[in-house]
């Protein structure tokens, strides 16, 4: 229950989508959608949350919405800063398809959003 910390933003990426902390946080809202959608991913795969923000590509997906895509892992995740930027909230965090076509297909669409 509750929000909990679950990575912390490299420098310049809370200022890129103008927020305030470099804090980001997973809701209890979140935590139950990915479960649904994402069910296929462990609980020790959340770790690879903070690796994606540290060493994937990021991408800057809006005013307030990062997208780091760690294509070594296969990992995609979502970070969006509130409105006011008081705080930054994971909100998607997926493995890529195996299947090398699919996931070739996801990542250049990905990488598309940021241009």
């Amino acid at each position: 229950t509750g929000d909990w910390p679950i990575a912390k933003l490299q420098a310049g990426d809370a200022q890129a989508i103008q927020a305030k902390t470099d804090l980001v946080k997973m809701s209890p809202d979140t935590a139950r959608k990915q479960a649904e959608r994402h069910s296929d991913l462990h609980a020790l795969e959340y770790a690879n949350v903070q690796a994606a923000v540290e060493h994937g590509q990021r991408i800057q997906d809006g005013d307030k919405s990062l997208v780091y895509l760690l294509e070594e892992e296969g990992y995609v995740t979502v970070v969006k800063a509130t409105r006011t930027g008081e705080a930054v909230w994971l909100t998607s965090f997926r493995r890529l398809s195996r299947d090398q076509g699919l996931r070739d297909r996801e990542v250049l669409r990905l990488k598309e959003r940021g241009k």
